[in-house]
């Protein structure tokens, strides 16, 4: 009888902003120069952006919305180191891109995602957070993960990741000003990707 030696891999979940794109920074800077603000994107340390401004949460939503048609969103600078260990690990890896953005972004998403992270993903899900705005439907994270069977979830909001660790995926945490907080032995907090890229290794 023929062995079938071929490997399993692990299922690993991907968010996009401010874990593989600096959305903070390219927002920001665009918006000190659409409406004169001087916010230093390096210096925040929140991610309620409404709260940064001082302005309506509504506001804020209707100035993202706006901002993703821009180059500057398209542009969006990535995140360092997020390239070269997604290559490391895609040998045993694969990769679904699950973000917090609208279904109507998809094509400037996949756009994105093809540039800089070319056939790495095999899947792209969007929750729609900003829902109420566009009319599409909500889904969790945690749901696309357990739907999916993702083994891992790379996300920088501890609110999800304490979501999807109850739902007994393994999270990797990139530490961030906005995270702070206690967690779970199911949420694993890194300094950056390579340091998530050792803690991955040393699970195998």
């Amino acid at each position: 009888m023929k062995q079938n030696n071929k490997k399993i891999k692990r299922k690993i979940g991907v968010d996009l902003d401010e874990v593989l794109f600096n959305l903070k920074f390219s927002y920001f800077t665009d918006h000190n120069f659409q409406y004169g603000t001087k916010i230093n994107p390096s210096f925040i340390g929140s991610y309620d952006f409404s709260k940064i401004v001082q302005e309506s949460p509504s506001t804020t939503i209707e100035k993202i919305l706006t901002f993703y048609q821009t180059t500057s969103f398209l542009h969006s600078p990535i995140v360092m180191g997020s390239q070269t260990v997604l290559r490391i690990l895609s040998p045993d890896s694969e990769f679904f891109a699950i973000t917090s953005r609208p279904e109507s972004i998809r094509d400037i998403t996949q756009r994105q995602l093809h540039y800089h992270y070319s056939f790495l993903f095999s899947e792209v899900f969007f929750t729609n957070e900003l829902s109420h705005f566009n009319n599409n439907t909500k889904k969790s994270k945690a749901d696309i993960c357990k739907d999916k069977n993702i083994d891992i979830m790379i996300e920088d909001n501890l609110e999800i990741a304490q979501v999807c660790a109850m739902q007994g995926v393994r999270v990797y945490l990139l530490d961030a000003p906005w995270n702070k907080g206690s967690i779970n032995s199911n949420i694993h907090r890194v300094s950056s990707w390579y340091d998530l890229l050792e803690n991955i290794r040393g699970e195998r």
